[in-house]
C-alpha cells in the first residue's frame, strides 16, 4: 500500500513539478486577487498563445479558459535575444513570475516555438457592461489584464496630457465629476467613487505612433490588451480607428435686445512667451466664434495691462467693435479684468478685499474685481454689477493650508455678495471658481458664495443671510452632459461658474459654454489651429432686456449721473463727452499713480460739448487718475492711456 501511495505522490510531482519549474494555466498564475499566488516562482506554460508583440516583450494568452470571471487568461512575457515571435503562433515558456508596475508578468528563460500558427482567439469585449461604472474591491479590469480585448466606438473622455495617452471610458454616459472626497474619504466625509469607468488609451504601448492629437469629441474601435500601471488601467491597442468625431456646437448669437456677459480663463496670457502672438490670435478668435463677441467679457489669468490691451486691440481689428480694458493695477502674476463694448457705461471697476490676509500672505492672490455700470438701450439705462473671481486652485487640497485658505475665500467672497444684496444690486459672480457645483468634501464653495443648501463638508458653510440664494445659470440652463467647463482626468466638470442674483429689470435668455479648449489637447495650444486656445472652456450669459441694446454715445468712465463720458482705454481719437444740466467752468487733472499732478487744463464755461485733449502726444502708454471737477460735477477715476 506505501508502495501505491507512494507512487501516486511521484506521478503528482512529476505533473506540476519539471526540472523545478512548476506547470500552470496563465489563470492559476494570475490568481484572483491583484498579486500573483506564484511570484518569484519558476514556471511553465505550455500551448499558449501570442496576442501583441512589442520590443523585448509580448503577450500571451491560454487557448482553454479555466470559465472563472475572476482569472484573466492573459499574461505579459519579458524575453531577451532578438527571436521575433507572430501574433496567433503557439508557444511553450518557461519563466519566472514578477510583480512589475502592478503587473504580474513572466521573465523568460526559454521559449519553444511548437509551430501551430494563426490560433485565433476570441476577445473580451469592453461596452458599455464591462467594466461598468461601479467601485468594486478590485477593479474589474484586473480579471482580464494581460488579455486580448475588442472594443467599438470606445469613448475619448479626456485629451492627451502630453501626446502619449488619453482617457477612455466604454460607458454611455461621458463620466462627471460628482460630489465628495475622492474615495476612500476620511471620517465620513461625502465620498466620490473616481470614476472607475476611466482607463487610459495608450497608442504606444505596443509600439503604434503616439497620438497628441486625441481628443474628447472622439470615437475609436479595434483591438488591444488590458495593463495596470500606476494603480490606473491602460488599453495598448494593437490596432485600431478613429471611428467618429463629433462636431463642436455652434453657438447662437444674441439678438438685438439681448447683452452677452461673457468668461474666460485664459491660461497665463503672457507677451513674454514665444508663442503670445499665435495665443492671442487663438483666443481673439475663440471669443469670437464661442463667445459671440460678448458685449462684456470677464478674464482671468492675464499676465498684465499690456496684454488685457492687445487682446482689446486684436479683437477690435477682427470685427471693428472697440472693447475698452477695466482692470484695478493689474501688475500681479495672474490678473483679473474686463473688457467691455460701449454697450455697457462703466461706472467703476476696484478690486475688493486686497488687504486681507492670510497666514502671513494675501488672502485673495487674484483679488475679486468687482465691475459697476449701465446697460444702454433704446429706452434707457439699466444698471448691472459683475463680480469677476479667481479662486485659489485645487491643487493640495488634502493640505490643512489649502483647505482653510479655500473656505476663508468663499467666505470672504460670501460677505461680497451679501453687500450687493443688501445694496438692491443686480448683479452676476463669474469666473473661475476653482470649485465643483457641490462640496468637494473638505470645502462646499458653491454653497458657502450662493447660499443654497450643501451636502456636507469638513468645512461647512456659514450662514451669513444671503437671502434669497443666487441661482447657478450654469447648471440650470443646459441639459447636463454639457455641465463642464474643464476635464481632469477624464472626468467632466464645471470649475467656471455664472451665479446670478434676482433680477427686475432682464432675464435670462440663454446660457452656453463655448466648446474647443478642454476636449482638445495640450499639443494643440501653440499650434495655428482653431482649438485649445485655453484649458477652459468660457461661457456666455444672454440675458433679455426686452429693449434693443445699443451703444453708448461715448466712453466709459462716467460721473455717477452719466453727466461726463470718458473713453477708456484713451487714445489720440477719444474725445470726452459733457452732458450737464447748466453750463460751468470744468477742470480736468491727471495725475500719475504716485498723486503727482502731471497735467492740468482749464476747459472754460460748457453745458453740453465734446472736448478732445492733447495730453496723449505728451505722456507715456500706462495707467493715470482722472479728476473732473466743476461747480456741480466733481469725480475721480484711473485711466488708461494708449499712445
Amino acid at each position: 500500500m506505501r508502495a501505491v501511495l507512494l507512487i501516486i505522490i511521484i506521478s503528482l510531482f512529476s505533473i506540476f513539478y519539471v526540472n523545478g519549474q512548476i506547470e500552470v494555466t496563465i489563470s492559476e498564475v494570475q490568481g484572483t486577487g491583484t498579486f500573483s499566488p506564484f511570484n518569484n516562482d519558476l514556471v511553465s506554460l505550455t500551448n499558449v498563445v501570442v496576442t501583441a508583440v512589442n520590443d523585448g516583450f509580448f503577450f500571451a494568452q491560454s487557448t482553454i479558459t479555466d470559465n472563472s470571471p475572476n482569472t484573466s487568461e492573459g499574461i505579459i512575457v519579458f524575453h531577451q535575444g532578438d527571436e521575433d515571435f507572430e501574433i496567433n503562433e503557439v508557444i511553450n515558456v518557461t519563466g519566472q513570475v514578477r510583480e512589475f508596475d502592478n503587473n504580474t508578468t513572466i521573465s523568460a528563460s526559454s521559449i519553444f516555438k511548437t509551430g501551430q500558427t494563426n490560433t485565433t482567439l476570441t476577445p473580451i469585449q469592453i461596452d458599455d457592461a464591462f467594466p461598468g461604472n461601479q467601485r468594486r474591491d478590485i477593479h474589474p479590469l484586473e480579471f482580464v489584464e494581460g488579455q486580448l480585448v475588442q472594443f467599438t466606438n470606445l469613448n475619448i473622455v479626456g485629451p492627451s496630457p502630453n501626446g502619449s495617452f488619453a482617457y477612455a471610458s466604454a460607458s454611455a454616459q461621458r463620466p462627471m465629476r460628482e460630489p465628495g472626497i475622492e474615495f476612500p474619504a476620511p471620517n465620513g466625509l461625502p465620498e466620490w467613487d473616481g470614476n472607475p469607468e476611466i482607463f487610459d488609451f495608450v497608442p504606444i504601448g505596443l509600439g503604434l505612433a503616439a497620438n497628441p492629437f486625441l481628443n474628447a469629441n472622439m470615437k475609436v474601435s479595434g483591438t488591444g490588451i488590458i495593463v495596470e500601471g500606476d494603480f490606473r488601467y491602460g488599453l495598448f491597442p494593437i490596432s485600431y480607428t478613429i471611428s467618429d468625431e463629433a462636431d463642436i456646437p455652434t453657438v447662437p448669437l444674441p439678438n438685438s435686445n439681448e447683452f452677452n456677459v461673457a468668461c474666460l480663463n485664459t491660461l497665463f496670457l503672457d507677451n513674454e512667451e514665444g508663442d503670445y502672438d499665435v495665443r492671442l490670435e487663438k483666443i481673439t478668435q475663440y471669443i469670437i466664434t464661442q463667445l459671440g463677441t460678448p458685449d462684456v467679457i470677464a478674464l482671468q489669468e492675464v499676465r498684465g495691462e499690456e496684454e488685457f490691451v492687445d487682446l482689446a486691440t486684436s479683437l477690435k481689428a477682427a470685427t471693428g467693435i472697440e472693447y475698452n480694458v477695466h482692470t484695478d493695477d493689474a501688475t500681479g502674476f495672474l490678473n483679473n479684468g474686463y473688457l467691455s463694448q460701449n454697450t455697457f457705461t462703466v461706472q467703476s471697476v476696484e478690486a475688493q478685499a486686497t488687504n486681507f490676509s492670510f497666514q502671513g500672505g494675501a488672502l485673495h492672490d487674484r483679488a475679486p474685481l468687482l465691475l459697476e455700470g449701465q446697460i444702454n438701450t433704446a429706452a434707457g439705462t439699466t444698471p448691472l454689477s459683475i463680480l469677476n473671481l479667481h479662486i485659489r486652485s485645487l491643487n493640495d487640497i488634502e493640505t490643512d493650508f489649502v483647505q482653510e485658505k479655500r473656505n476663508a475665500q468663499a467666505r470672504s467672497i460670501a460677505n461680497m455678495v451679501k453687500n450687493l444684496q443688501d445694496e438692491g444690486k443686480q448683479f452676476l459672480v463669474v469666473g473661475d471658481f476653482n470649485a465643483f457645483p457641490f462640496t468637494d468634501g473638505y470645502v462646499d464653495v458653491l454653497s458657502q458664495i450662493s447660499g443654497t443648501p450643501t451636502l456636507g463638508a469638513l468645512f461647512p458653510p456659514l450662514n451669513i443671510g444671503i437671502d434669497p440664494p443666487l441661482t447657478n445659470i450654469s447648471t440650470t440652463f443646459i441639459p447636463v452632459e454639457q455641465q463642464y467647463s474643464f476635464v481632469f482626468r477624464g472626468s467632466a466638470q464645471i470649475l467656471d461658474h455664472c451665479l446670478a442674483s434676482a433680477f427686475d429689470d432682464f432675464e435670462v435668455s440663454h446660457f452656453h459654454y463655448g466648446r474647443g479648449n478642454c476636449d482638445y489637447p495640450e499639443s494643440l495650444l501653440s499650434t495655428d489651429n482653431p482649438f485649445r486656445a485655453s484649458d477652459h472652456d468660457g461661457f456666455s450669459v444672454y440675458l433679455d432686456l426686452n429693449e434693443e441694446v445699443v451703444e453708448s454715445v461715448g466712453g466709459n468712465i462716467t460721473s455717477t449721473d452719466l453727466e461726463v463720458l470718458i473713453p477708456n482705454p484713451y487714445t489720440a481719437a477719444s474725445v470726452i463727452q459733457f452732458d450737464l444740466d447748466q453750463k460751468q467752468n470744468i477742470q480736468i487733472d491727471l495725475f500719475n499713480l504716485a498723486g503727482q499732478l502731471i497735467y492740468s487744463t482749464q476747459i472754460g464755461a460748457i453745458e453740453k460739448d465734446r472736448v478732445d485733449l492733447p495730453f496723449t502726444e505728451q505722456l507715456t502708454t500706462g495707467y493715470y487718475i482722472i479728476q473732473v471737477s466743476g461747480s456741480a460735477v466733481n469725480f475721480t477715476d484711473k485711466l488708461l492711456l494708449v499712445r
